[in-house]
């Protein structure tokens, strides 16, 4: 299939209607607007940050909003949008893969230059990261827990999207749909939650697997992006945005590796209290006060096996737990409090690729030299930084 460039004239999916604010939509016009308003997104940002952290402080003394029927409301809005924007983008895409193969996808911005359609909800897409910082609002007026990943993430997609749009980033056609797709399901089930439904149990860990997808997707299309540029293929997509990209796409990732940092945590304190006399008899009194209908209880220390206890009083004192309601979103971690955390966890997760990837055949070289395999990550880690 031959690789076109990105001034040559592509045909359009047929779209079964097209509307007169699509018809009318001019992306030089919007073009010229996002690049001349690029310093207007810090603006925003400075607000929103103003805005959290000072209504943060102004409800630590007031009680909580309930707010279920407005957030029902925002929620089945943005689904909407998302649901419409998705119905509109993806015919552009799949007709792209169809007909043009994988590299067009990923190198040529006919998206936004040749088609109305998929170029206008291109916009909207990114115009609409300004509204979804009121998702951030209704976190603080129901006094949940504000962790650092959330509003991270929504200034940084901001600020992302918006500088990709007036770079006319090829690969954004990509990003632009599987965001939609996500945010289509997400807040439906955020609406369905405020509206006091029970979506199966399913649907979170569905959202967690597409956004855990969304980022391996979006690190292929980037490192695709990549080798076009390294061997000299016109794409049109700089190496600052796939560098940003790549940052950006990463960010489900610290917070699985704080996940699993936390679960070892309280494995490991579990286990040291059950081979401890002192603490070990007072957790096996609280199973047997749990399981009190139970008349089989193994008397063998060994044997003993954790079950579900419901009541608060009934919650061992010295591990830590804090009963309530947990946040309608599907959060995996709160325990990352300074910036400075999530540089820790970026060097950690370069660290963790330069031994998995780059030392594909460290384990038939030295399988019993742990220190050998950390010297040849080390090795790699430093060499990766110096790029940088």
């Amino acid at each position: 299939m031959n690789k076109l460039s990105y001034m040559e004239v592509v045909t359009v999916p047929n779209y079964s209607y097209v509307f007169n604010f699509e018809e009318n939509f001019i992306h030089t016009e919007t073009k010229v607007w996002m690049t001349k308003n690029w310093t207007n997104c810090f603006y925003y940002c400075g607000i929103y940050m103003i805005l959290i952290f000072g209504g943060k402080h102004y409800m630590s003394t007031r009680p909580r909003f309930e707010l279920r029927g407005v957030l029902a409301l925002w929620n089945t809005l943005l689904a909407s949008f998302s649901i419409i924007g998705l119905t509109r983008t993806l015919p552009e895409l799949v007709h792209v893969l169809k007909h043009y193969g994988f590299y067009h996808s990923v190198c040529i911005p006919s998206f936004i230059e040749q088609d109305v359609v998929s170029g206008f909800w291109t916009w909207m897409f990114v115009l609409s990261k300004l509204p979804e910082l009121g998702d951030t609002i209704f976190i603080v007026l129901r006094k949940q827990e504000l962790i650092f990943l959330h509003w991270y993430h929504h200034i940084t997609v901001l600020l992302y999207s918006w500088f990709s749009y007036s770079e006319y980033t090829a690969s954004a056609r990509w990003f632009v749909v599987m965001n939609f797709f996500i945010h289509s399901i997400m807040y439906s089930y955020y609406a369905l939650k405020a509206m006091q439904y029970r979506p199966p149990k399913i649907c979170a860990m569905l959202i967690t697997v597409l956004q855990i997808t969304q980022m391996f997707i979006g690190c292929i299309i980037n490192i695709s992006a990549h080798q076009y540029l390294e061997n000299q293929i016109e794409c049109h997509i700089s190496r600052l945005n796939v560098k940003l990209s790549l940052l950006i796409s990463n960010e489900n990732e610290f917070d699985f590796l704080l996940l699993n940092d936390k679960i070892t945590s309280v494995h490991k304190e579990i286990n040291d209290r059950e081979n401890n006399d002192e603490y070990g008899n007072e957790i096996r009194d609280i199973r047997r006060e749990c399981n009190s209908s139970s008349e089989d209880i193994a008397e063998d220390r060994g044997n003993h096996k954790w079950i579900t206890c419901t009541e608060s009083k009934n919650i061992p004192r010295r591990i830590q737990f804090v009963p309530g309601k947990k946040s309608a979103k599907p959060q995996v971690s709160s325990n990352i409090n300074e910036p400075l955390d999530f540089f820790k966890f970026l060097l950690m997760n370069l660290l963790i690729q330069c031994a998995i990837i780059k030392e594909k055949y460290y384990c038939s070289i030295c399988p019993d030299k742990p220190k050998m395999h950390l010297k040849l990550a080390i090795n790699n880690f430093c060499s990766l930084i110096q790029t940088y």
